[in-house]
């Protein structure tokens, strides 16, 4: 197979003397390393082009914007200890709710008198309307006139406005104690 025909060997492959010399030689090889250095050099930036366009889109991911970088500043908050904090806010609101409305039967159902039928009122004169208030001490309701107050301010001018409340229903108390000093 190899080497089987010398003669056909010889004339197939005969390079030319000239070409054997170290200036010919030289060149061929000078010529061979820059096209060799050339198609490496696209191989390689064929290569680059295909693995960074396959990672494009982890890069685009990798990318820190305003709102990834919020994002990492805030610490880190376990879902249990989350979910138990709601869960007793909840129950602690309700239980505030329950308190609230038995307070407040508590207070409307209140006879603001004592064991031995006396009135269980301390009255209040220092009050920038000066008009007397009393507060029970049985209830801790506090005994009010009829009297102006300022609302909560509004969601969308931010003004406030001022209502008239209605006297105690009780406030006739307030004054039978007034009249029992003076």
């Amino acid at each position: 197979m190899f080497g089987d025909n010398e003669a056909e060997a010889g004339t197939k492959n005969a390079t030319p003397a000239e070409l054997l010399t170290p200036n010919a030689q030289g060149y061929q090889n000078e010529a061979m390393n820059s096209a060799v250095k050339e198609a490496v050099a696209m191989a390689v930036a064929e290569a680059v082009k295909s693995v960074f366009a396959g990672l494009a889109p982890v890069f685009q991911d990798m990318k820190l914007t305003p709102e990834k970088m919020n994002e990492l500043k805030q610490p880190y908050i376990d879902p249990l200890i989350k979910s138990r904090e709601d869960r007793e806010n909840r129950n602690s609101r309700a239980q505030a709710e329950e308190q609230r409305k038995l307070d407040d039967l508590r207070k409307a159902n209140c006879p603001h008198l004592d064991k031995s039928n006396n009135l269980a009122l301390g009255l209040l004169r220092n009050f920038h309307d000066r008009n007397p208030r009393g507060v029970c001490m049985l209830c801790n309701d506090l005994i009010h006139p009829k009297e102006w107050r300022i609302g909560a301010p509004d969601n969308q001018t931010g003004e406030t406005k001022a209502y008239l409340v209605p006297e105690h229903k009780d406030y006739g108390l307030v004054r039978r104690a007034i009249s029992m000093i003076a």
